[in-house]
């Protein structure tokens, strides 16, 4: 759902160099952390 449309819009960002490497790393581990709390959830 919406955790991948951010990794997706993470992973234009890095592409295109408007996000620096450390910046996106810490971005994905949020958002592996959030989907991680969600399918506990479920």
């Amino acid at each position: 759902g919406e955790a991948m449309e951010c990794a997706a819009s993470l992973d234009v960002l890095k592409s295109r160099k408007l996000i620096a490497q450390q910046r996106y790393e810490q971005g994905i581990q949020l958002l592996e952390g959030v989907v991680a709390m969600l399918t506990k959830m479920i």
